[in-house]
């Protein structure tokens, strides 16, 4: 019974990190075209998912605990693969293996894409801040201009002239 709670847990967590893969694809063509309200959205809807993953998370963890009992010989799991001591069946050992394997490969993928949105970004903000200091008047120095203490000297001419 446990073990068919962790692999649906592993199930839960794995289409949820397929979704945020999802969106994290539709989040670089939107990065990539400049849509600010669609990015907006886009990150919600992010947000939405990453709440779920933290709550499947916390059920993998309920579900490691009902697997182990509590007992105090062995203590409680924390990883995946240590619970497979735990699991009688070998077709269930098999199927949170693989589960493990897509999980951590989505993950990882996830990471790549995630990545790269991070440097588009980064990219647009270089861009638009280029484009601000193009339009924006250029400063006067300060370091070079006189400060209130100085007197102003006395603008003279090359040739003394008296008419």
């Amino acid at each position: 019974m446990a073990a068919s709670a962790i692999i649906a847990v592993l199930e839960k967590l794995l289409t949820l990190h397929q979704d945020l893969y999802d969106i994290a694809k539709r989040k670089t063509i939107i990065i990539k075209y400049g849509e600010l309200e669609a990015l907006n959205q886009v990150m919600k809807d992010e947000n939405k998912i990453i709440v779920a993953i933290q709550l499947a998370e916390k059920e993998r963890e309920k579900a490691i605990l009902l697997l182990s009992k509590g007992d105090p010989v062995r203590g409680t799991p924390s990883t995946i693969l240590e619970c497979l001591d735990w699991i009688d069946e070998k077709s269930d050992q098999e199927k949170i293996v693989e589960l493990r394997s897509m999980l951590l490969d989505t993950i990882e993928v996830l990471k790549d894409i995630n990545n790269l949105n991070q440097q588009l970004l980064e990219q647009s903000m270089q861009f638009v801040r280029l484009n601000l200091d193009l339009f924006s008047p250029e400063s006067n120095l300060d370091n070079y201009s006189k400060t209130a203490n100085e007197e102003s000297e006395t603008i003279r001419s090359f040739f003394d002239s008296k008419a």
